[in-house]
């Protein structure tokens, strides 16, 4: 992912990255709503090994097509480019660059948060809250996964045709604020969660997940975006590994140990909300704040 994003900032202008992303981040989302059933499916119908094997034919594919599609990155005289400047570690980078901080520091923050108050890590929390059989679990995830797929091809482009990056990025963190709010005054109704609170959260996740990335590479100087990609993947794999420890001490908060009952989904549903009204504040002055650093930083180039 992170070698498609740069190779996709590389490729593209300013102006039409966002739309570039949002169409990769759609046939993403395509993968996830049709893999998991087509290899369910071959494993059923056809055989255990079939999933597997049809996973190295498409792997095979992609080798072919990354070999005989891709641009060489050798130069004329067949030795390998070698751009000394992109050796430059982050903080030399981010320090070269101060409007570069803030959505690097609001994705991070928004990765960690995101992994630390998933409810999908409670036992019973489908079944405690909207009295479900645990496989619907199963037809609420293909359902959020195709709707992200339908805002993603249809809602991302109009969407920033209008709000800036950073405007949109705002105002998808209140969405999701809003739609955690919703959840909690709801009741446990399933039909509502359905049709107001996935869309809303489905919505700002879709959005969140093409315009923070799109503005890193857009604010980033075009040699270190490989660089910045890079970093970025090890500090959110340093926080996944952080978040499960943190999540303990919510559980601990609540009183969490194996079972979920009305008292502790209570709390723990009110302390997500204040984790993402928090996440949404902080955000909010990283990134408006940011426009300013970014204006400064354009005045000193010129």
């Amino acid at each position: 992912m992170t070698v498609i994003t740069a190779m996709i900032s590389a490729g593209t202008g300013n102006d039409e990255r966002v739309s570039v992303m949002g169409r990769f981040s759609t046939c993403v989302q395509v993968s996830w709503f049709i893999g998991p059933s087509a290899g369910s499916f071959l494993y059923k119908r056809v055989g255990e090994r079939a999933p597997c094997v049809v996973a190295g034919g498409i792997f095979a594919l992609n080798v072919a097509v990354v070999l005989l599609c891709l641009p060489s990155t050798r130069g004329n005289n067949g030795s390998k480019k070698v751009d000394k400047e992109k050796k430059t570690p982050i903080k030399e980078i981010v320090r070269s660059n101060s409007a570069l901080l803030p959505p690097l520091l609001t994705l991070l923050l928004y990765s960690f948060v995101a992994r630390s108050t998933s409810s999908s890590t409670l036992i019973n929390y489908w079944e405690t809250r909207y009295q479900v059989e645990s496989y619907v679990r199963g037809y609420i995830m293909s359902y959020s996964s195709l709707l992200g797929l339908v805002i993603q091809w249809a809602l991302i482009k109009p969407f920033f045709s209008r709000l800036t990056l950073r405007t949109g990025s705002v105002v998808a963190f209140w969405i999701y604020v809003s739609g955690v709010a919703v959840e909690n005054l709801c009741q446990g109704n399933i039909w509502f969660y359905l049709g107001v609170v996935v869309p809303l959260s489905t919505i700002s996740f879709s959005v969140l997940q093409v315009s923070l990335k799109t503005l890193i590479t857009t604010t980033c100087q075009k040699e270190y975006v490989s660089s910045v990609l890079a970093a970025l993947d090890v500090m959110t794999s340093c926080l996944s590994v952080m978040s499960p420890f943190y999540r303990s001490l919510i559980f601990r908060k609540i009183g969490y140990i194996d079972s979920l009952d009305e008292d502790m989904l209570f709390k723990w549903s009110w302390l997500v909300f204040g984790h993402w009204v928090a996440v949404a504040a902080i955000s909010s002055l990283l990134l408006l704040g940011g426009k300013k650093l970014e204006n400064n930083s354009e005045k000193k180039k010129e």
